[in-house]
C-alpha cells in the first residue's frame, strides 16, 4: 500500500487510503443511492472494501467529506467518513447519530486528532482505521517502542528509518511486487537493508478457482503468485512472518475463511497472521484448532476495546494464557 502508514498490533491495524485533489462534492443523501450534485471523482481510487470513490477537499484541507456507498442491505447505506474529526466529518457523524438506522459506518479516517479518533472508532465500531499522518505514527510507535510493526509505503529507502523510529518489523506489501510478479532483487534488497528478522511479508489474498492469489495496490490486482507449502517455504527464508488478510471475507463480520486457515496451517513453516472475518471467541478457538496452532489471528471491530461486541479483550487474553500454561501450547 503506497503513499500512508500503517500502525497496528496483531489485532488491529490502521490503514491509509491516499486520494487525488478534487473539486469538493456535494451529495445528497435521498432515494435508493445516493446523488452527486457536483464535482468530479478522484481517479481509480479504490480501498479494499470496495469503496467506490474517495476524495478530499481544497484549499489543502485533506480527507474532509462523507463519502456514500452501496447499501448493503439497501435500506442501510455504508459509509467512509475522511477527515472524521475535522469540521465536515464531526458533522457527517452527527448525521450518522440521528439516523442511526439508515447508515453503518464502515471506515474513519483523521490525519492528527488520534484522540478524537479513537473516540469515533469506539462509538460508530467502522471495520477500517486511517491515521493519515507521518508524525502520528511516530508518536503511536514512540510511546510503545518494540511493540508495534508498520506498514504501508515501505521500501528499501525507509524501511530502517522505521525501525529506528520504534517499530519491531517493518510490514512491505506492494514494493515487492512489479507488473503481477515477486521482483527477488527488490525483496533481497530490502532484505540486505533489515534482515529478514525484521520484515514483515504481506501476502493478502483473493481466490480465484481453487486457489488462492496474492493481491496487491489496496487488494485490487491479482498477482501471478498463488499461495501454497513451496511459496511460503521459499519466501520464509527471506522473512520473519507473514501477514495474510483473506480478501475475500475482511470487513464483512461475516466469520473466517476457514478453509483458508487450515490450508495455512500446512503450508506455513514460520509465524503467520490470518486477519478477515473474525467476529468471536469462537473464531479463535476455531483458527487456533483447524490452523493446529501455528496461525494467530487479527480481532478488529469485533473487539470490545475498538467498540466491538462480538469478542472482549479479556476474553481473547485469557484464552491465550490458557494455551500458555496447556503443556501443548
Amino acid at each position: 500500500m503506497d503513499g500512508g502508514a500503517i500502525v497496528g498490533t496483531k489485532w488491529r491495524r490502521c490503514l491509509l487510503f491516499p486520494c487525488a485533489p478534487v473539486a469538493t462534492p456535494h451529495f445528497e443523501p435521498t432515494g435508493s443511492r445516493a446523488r452527486r450534485l457536483q464535482g468530479p471523482p478522484s481517479r481509480g481510487a479504490a480501498d479494499p472494501s470496495g469503496f467506490p470513490l474517495l476524495f478530499r477537499t481544497p484549499a489543502k484541507r485533506r480527507f474532509e467529506l462523507l463519502v456514500p456507498l452501496p447499501a448493503s442491505p439497501p435500506q442501510r447505506r455504508r459509509l467512509s467518513i475522511l477527515g472524521s474529526t475535522g469540521s465536515i466529518g464531526t458533522q457527517a457523524l452527527d448525521v450518522v447519530r440521528h439516523h442511526a438506522g439508515r447508515f453503518e459506518v464502515v471506515a474513519l479516517a483523521a490525519r492528527s486528532n488520534v484522540a478524537l479518533l479513537l473516540e469515533q472508532v469506539a462509538e460508530f465500531r467502522p471495520a477500517f482505521v486511517h491515521v493519515g499522518n507521518e508524525t502520528a505514527a511516530r508518536e503511536a510507535l514512540a510511546a510503545y517502542p518494540g511493540g508495534l510493526q508498520i506498514g504501508g509505503g515501505i521500501h528499501r529507502d525507509n524501511a530502517e528509518d522505521w525501525l529506528a523510529a520504534g517499530a519491531s518489523h517493518v510490514i512491505v506489501t506492494s514494493w515487492v511486487f512489479r507488473d503481477g510478479r515477486l521482483d527477488q532483487d527488490r525483496l533481497q534488497a530490502l532484505v540486505r537493508a533489515v534482515g529478514a528478522s525484521r520484515l514483515v511479508l504481506d501476502l493478502s489474498c483473493r481466490r480465484r478457482g481453487n486457489q488462492w492469489f496474492v493481491v496487491t495496490d489496496r487488494w485490487q490486482k491479482f498477482t501471478e503468485l498463488a499461495l501454497g507449502a513451496g511459496t511460503l517455504h521459499k519466501l520464509s527464508e527471506s522473512c520473519a512472518e507473514f501477514l495474510i488478510h483473506a480478501v475475500d471475507v475482511e470487513g464483512l463480520g461475516q466469520g473466517i475463511d476457514e478453509e483458508l486457515v487450515r490450508q495455512l496451517g500446512d503450508w506455513t513453516p514460520i509465524p503467520t497472521t490470518y486477519a478477515g472475518g473474525a467476529t468471536s471467541l469462537a473464531d479463535l478457538e476455531t483458527v487456533t484448532r483447524v490452523g493446529r496452532g501455528r496461525i494467530d489471528l487479527t480481532i478488529g471491530s469485533a473487539l470490545d476495546i475498538f467498540g466491538g461486541t462480538g469478542v472482549r479483550y479479556a476474553d481473547a487474553v485469557a484464552f491465550n494464557r490458557s494455551r500458555e500454561r496447556s503443556p501443548g501450547g
